[in-house]
């Protein structure tokens, strides 16, 4: 999808009760592929952020789209917008608005929701496409799942592209703002939940404090597995009667296809080489942006920068 910079309004605001509507010019041969967005208003992403202000953009419709494939065009899809934030323990909501300065509590939000309270029915041997975003900073998201129903994961895509070798894992790993497709059969019946993993690089929340040197964890409560998602499979009498492959085997993936564009940039011959430091900053003022005396920054002031800038 294009870049469209007059649509991206980062000083822009739409306050309670109002609404704006966004309009985006989709070229005929854009490739079909799953994207996200977020709200982007500078200074006050962390609220935003928290409270699940995102969500899923769906291209589809060539011979390149994923879901035509064989072996995931039957398939259910179940979109993972995963995050986290604040969640109200008597109805699993996300509050809207919260002190930022406050403890936080943080827990994993699936949709928008507490991932607690995600339960899915499905079939025995019924064939499911997850399409995931991780709608995060940090930490790096590592999903498993557990239960009375072990199965293996295939990934048939990342950030939108169909891999070009398909393996059978027992992990998926989403770094921050990255998609991953991939496909799950259930074939035995029972209960089962998807996990996200503790991050265990963090041991406690005090290391997790101490690395960061904030007064809060910028991250998910880290020391501890939470549920994205519970899945009830109930039996079924076909899926016991049919002969099943291998999940892997029932997939045939599209031919990736490469823009003309980077076909013609891959061949030119290199004239310069050059080192690229990426950076992040806790403190204020951002890189070059100058301090604002007095300003509100919603919170931790964090830059990402490139080159000291």
């Amino acid at each position: 999808m294009p870049f469209q910079p007059s649509q991206e309004g980062m000083l822009d605001w739409i306050d309670g009760g109002e609404s704006k509507t966004y309009e985006f010019q989709i070229p005929d041969d854009t490739p079909p592929r799953l994207y996200w967005y977020h709200d982007h208003v500078h200074g006050k992403n962390a609220y935003s952020y928290l409270a699940s202000l995102f969500g899923f953009i769906l291209v589809e419709g060539t011979d390149q789209d994923l879901t035509n494939s064989p072996g995931i065009l039957e398939a259910r899809e179940i979109f993972l917008m995963l995050s986290e934030g604040l969640v109200n323990p008597e109805d699993g909501s996300v509050p809207p608005v919260f002190p930022i300065a406050m403890q936080f509590n943080w827990t994993s939000v699936t949709n928008g929701q507490d991932g607690r309270k995600t339960v899915h029915q499905v079939e025995q041997g019924e064939p499911i496409l997850f399409r995931a975003a991780s709608a995060t900073v940090e930490p790096t998201i590592r999903l498993s799942l557990e239960g009375e129903v072990p199965n293996m994961m295939v990934v048939v895509a990342n950030d939108g592209h169909p891999v070009q070798t398909m393996e059978e894992t027992d992990t998926i790993v989403l770094s921050g703002g990255q998609r991953v497709e991939f496909m799950v059969r259930f074939d035995t019946p029972g209960n089962c939940a998807m996990i996200r993993q503790a991050w265990k690089i963090v041991p406690s929340l005090e290391a997790c404090q101490g690395a960061f040197e904030i007064p809060v964890c910028p991250c998910v409560s880290c020391d501890i597995d939470q549920i994205v998602a519970a899945f009830v499979v109930t039996e079924t009498v076909v899926a016991v009667e049919k002969n099943l492959l291998p999940l892997i085997d029932t997939i045939a993936l599209p031919t990736p296809a490469c823009p003309d564009s980077l076909i013609s940039l891959a061949a030119q011959e290199s004239v310069d080489r050059k080192t690229i430091a990426m950076q992040q900053s806790f403190a204020s003022p951002l890189f070059q942006v100058p301090a604002v005396e007095g300003a509100d920054l919603g919170g931790i002031p964090t830059g990402f920068g490139m080159n000291d800038r």
